[in-house]
């Protein structure tokens, strides 16, 4: 293996979040030692996705950067007010919005866990002030 990282950050591709997540990765000092895929909704597709091929094409940068970065640790990064899930106007409250983001996270860190039995998975989810980044808030 001629490239090693330690870490697979997998996020939505909203350009809300890029200034923060780059600035969070930073303070966690994982920029420049991760390998980062950024797609629409990105949680959803492992566990509802539109299309079959959809939760395929998610687990294939998980391999690579398995196998050929030797990266065992990632961390799933999940939204709130995401257009995947129809935005916050889908959902009754926060507080349903936050535990259908959570429960989703669970799911496809279950589903990565079992193909991948020797990735650590880490979930967080950012929490939205308007179109603002409030707080990247981890899931248990």
């Amino acid at each position: 293996m001629s490239h090693h990282c330690n870490h697979l950050v997998i996020h939505c591709m909203d350009f809300r979040l890029q200034d923060q997540i780059v600035l969070h990765l930073r303070l966690k000092g994982l920029f420049g030692d991760c390998d980062i895929v950024s797609w629409p909704g990105a949680i959803k597709d492992f566990v509802s996705p539109e299309k079959p091929e959809y939760r395929e094409h998610m687990f294939k940068p998980i391999e690579i950067a398995r196998d050929k970065h030797g990266v065992r640790k990632l961390t799933l990064l999940q939204h709130m007010d995401c257009g995947a899930y129809g935005g916050k106007g889908a959902f009754k409250s926060e507080s349903e919005e936050l535990e259908k983001h959570a429960s989703d996270m669970r799911e496809a860190a279950a589903l990565i866990r079992h193909k991948f039995p020797d990735m650590e998975a880490m979930m967080k989810i950012i929490i939205m002030d308007g179109d603002r980044v409030k707080e990247f808030k981890e899931i248990k």
